[in-house]
């Protein structure tokens, strides 16, 4: 081989080389362009994410007083429902007081009445069939001293 040959093949050794070697560094810039890229896309997504994370750190806030509210609520039902309860309890029990009243009222009347089959006394107005006064609609504690001279005095021989 030549020189000549020799110096045309290392010559185009050289261009192939520093083609091969631009291309490595068009391919090397190309990377680094998307390298900086991705970085900036990256860079971007993580600042969605930290206001994502803001986003749902509120959400979360939010949702725990949503929370506190539905359970002081729930507290404040539970009240009024135990309140509602022992309403209708003092009301029941209002009714068997009323029930006891006249139970004790009835009882009462029988005892002044004399109990079943005797006259009545009249020491006070009962409302038991037999009494007199029940006939005549006297209302009971209105019998004044005519009314009752009135009632007795046809049983007793007197008269008013």
């Amino acid at each position: 081989m030549s020189a000549g040959t020799e110096a045309f093949i290392s010559t185009v050794a050289a261009a192939v080389a520093a083609v091969a070697a631009a291309a490595a560094l068009i391919v090397a810039v190309i990377a680094l362009i998307v390298a900086r890229r991705t970085l900036q896309e990256t860079r971007t997504t993580t600042e969605a994410q930290r206001e994502t994370l803001k986003a749902t750190e509120a959400v979360v806030a939010g949702t725990g007083k949503l929370v506190s509210r539905v359970e002081e609520s729930t507290l404040a039902l539970h009240l009024i429902l135990t309140e509602s309860q022992a309403a209708r309890g003092v009301e029941l029990y209002r009714e068997i007081a009323r029930q006891v009243f006249a139970v004790s009222h009835a009882m009462q009347a029988v005892r002044d009445h004399g109990g079943v089959g005797t006259s009545c006394t009249m020491t006070s107005c009962c409302s038991l069939p037999c009494c007199p006064a029940s006939r005549m609609k006297i209302r009971p504690g209105a019998v004044n001293l005519r009314a009752r001279a009135r009632i007795l005095g046809p049983m007793t021989g007197r008269r008013a």
